[in-house]
């Protein structure tokens, strides 16, 4: 019998000059393999790696962070078992019969003629070959499989198995989620991640923190004996539970859970606890994938965690919403320093004569980077607590500046202004700079401000507006109705335009309290002799009952919505004026 006449393994060898973790993930996704050759550039055996060697020392604790990027060539053995494809067998009988078989070879490297790898046969195999042309090895061949067995399943075990604690570990608990995804399986996937532990660490030592880990392992696997448990990393576990059998909900039994994770243990030191935040998903109900099942129960977790501990479970109005707010929080200062950020025009126009009065400057975002289209109410509070407001903001203006650069004088370009803005004194030269640069006059500019600017620093805020208004440049105090001091602002500030919220003009049709509101709006304008502007104009009946109040201007839907360009002809009136 020839070697070539056994079951020859086709394994494709690696490069002697590679990584560890090659080895590793070979041996992992082939379990049954035992020896991979190392070759050459010429495709020659260069070494031989074993099982046994590399997937003990990865499966121990932090084996693989420690061996992934080390280089292959230091787990190499010579290639001492080379054979070619027309060897006997029967030739190695007596080298095998002068050793102890526990010394045999887990496997055997076929050559061609020409001394290139051309495949593994497993020494198992050997063994059974000569166990047919030797019957007196019998005994000692039978007790050599059954410790290769055995070895081999103590090894499946430890590469399965979180030392410290005796749960599975993370690659066995992915694999138990791929599987009932596949199977389509109505389950809880449960994230725990302690609380304190550094703390508990840190304070008493690894020792304790051991401790503490190996008691919530046996608490969880009390709370759940049927579920698949395993410790995902540092002080994270994860837990797989079959929905069908809780009898209760599972938020109860998950706060039965917590009661007991937090409940003191004895340690070295005495009486110590941890805290615990618990997320859970559900499949098929919160997710379609693996990926996203891992992923919506990593949401409820931090949220817990952000709530200081406790339970919660996925709730996608919630959980969606602060990854959509990761994702714009991320993207953001790309955004900003790229010009993503682009402005809208929307017009404006006077009621009496129907012409346009000029337009408001607002901030676009199509998020190209984020995957959905963020609203101005989303991204520029953010932007104002990542200090990135004042960048945007002369970024929007120049490009504004530009685009009205060639309008007529009479028409007006709004810029909307964060009171962060107001902070810095030479603000109002630096608009009045750019300005001039681009030639548009500053009696052009109107800076449109909300209530909110005043609550920082009222006298500041003061003063710097009575600069813009020194240089000619007009003031709108925006969203007129909705905050807590709108007289008083009127009073303080050099005003030359109410805008009134649209909540009130769209509302006034059916809520008496709301034209009120608005009529009023109007007379105090009229009376302070400033202009009053009436938001949110979506229908005609709504422009002919400001008509019918006197309001001078209109902005809205119905007469134009925000557009990358100007009107392209600015100088007709809107049709419905009477």
């Amino acid at each position: 019998m020839h070697f070539g006449e056994l079951d020859i393994q086709d394994v494709p060898a690696l490069r002697a000059d590679g990584l560890c973790r090659d080895a590793i993930d070979f041996f992992v996704g082939n379990p049954k393999l035992r020896l991979i050759a190392a070759v050459d550039a010429a495709g020659r055996p260069a070494g031989a790696l074993t099982r046994s060697k590399i997937i003990s020392k990865a499966a121990g604790q932090f084996g693989r962070a420690l061996y992934d990027a080390r280089p292959l060539a230091e787990f190499l053995d010579p290639p001492r078992f080379v054979v070619g494809t027309d060897q006997k067998v029967a030739d190695i009988a007596n080298e095998l019969a002068a050793t102890d078989l526990t010394n045999a070879p887990d496997g055997y490297i076929l050559v061609d003629h020409l001394g290139r790898y051309a495949g593994i046969v497993d020494g198992l195999s050997v063994l059974r070959a000569l166990l047919k042309l030797n019957m007196a090895l019998v005994n000692e061949l039978n007790s050599e499989v059954a410790v290769r067995g055995a070895a081999e399943k103590e090894a499946r075990r430890l590469a399965d198995t979180d030392a410290l604690t005796g749960l599975n570990n993370r690659r066995l608990f992915i694999e138990e989620a791929d599987r009932l995804v596949q199977h389509g399986s109505h389950a809880w996937l449960i994230y725990v991640d302690l609380d304190r532990f550094k703390y508990l660490n840190d304070r008493y030592g690894h020792a304790v923190g051991d401790d503490a880990l190996k008691v919530v392992a046996g608490r969880i696997h009390e709370w759940r004996n049927d579920a698949l448990i395993a410790r995902l990393g540092g002080d994270e576990f994860g837990i797989l539970v079959d929905a069908t059998g809780i009898a209760v909900g599972l938020e109860e039994e998950l706060l039965r859970l917590h009661a007991s994770l937090c409940a003191p243990f004895l340690s070295k030191p005495g009486a110590v606890s941890v805290g615990a935040s618990i997320g859970a998903a559900e499949f098929p109900g919160d997710a379609a994938t693996r990926p996203e099942w891992l992923h919506a129960a990593d949401k409820a977790m931090q949220r817990a965690k952000s709530d200081h501990g406790g339970v919660r479970l996925f709730d996608p109005t919630l959980d969606i919403a602060q990854a959509r707010h990761a994702r714009l929080k991320e993207s953001l200062p790309a955004a900003v320093s790229q010009n993503q950020i682009r402005p809208m025009f929307q017009p404006f126009y006077s009621v009496a004569s129907g012409q346009l009065a000029g337009y408001e400057v607002l901030a676009r975002w199509n998020g190209p980077d984020v995957g959905f289209i963020p609203g101005p109410d989303e991204f520029i509070p953010l932007l104002e607590r990542l200090g990135l407001i004042d960048e945007m903001f002369w970024g929007i203006a120049e490009q504004a500046l530009l685009a009205c650069r060639h309008m007529p004088p009479h028409q007006k370009v709004a810029l909307n202004v964060s009171p962060i803005q107001f902070a810095n004194r030479l603000f109002p030269a630096r608009l009045a700079a750019l300005a001039s640069r681009i030639g548009v006059q500053c009696s052009q500019l109107e800076i449109e401000i909300t209530e909110t600017a005043m609550f920082r620093d009222m006298t500041h805020t003061v003063s710097v507006l009575r600069d813009l208004s020194d240089m000619g440049m007009s003031i709108a105090l925006d969203d007129f109705g909705t905050g807590y001091s709108s007289l008083t602002l009127v009073k303080e500030l050099p005003l030359t335009k109410l805008k009134i919220d649209k909540s009130f003009i769209q509302s006034a049709q059916h809520s008496p309290s709301s034209e009120k509101i608005v009529s009023a709006a109007i007379g105090l304008s009229q009376a302070l002799n400033i202009l009053c502007c009436a938001e949110g104009v979506e229908d005609v009946a709504t422009l002919e009952r400001l008509r019918g109040m006197n309001c001078d201007l209109v902005q809205g839907f119905l007469l134009g919505r925000p557009a990358p360009n100007l009107v392209e002809n600015p100088g007709e009136a809107f049709s419905l004026a009477g």
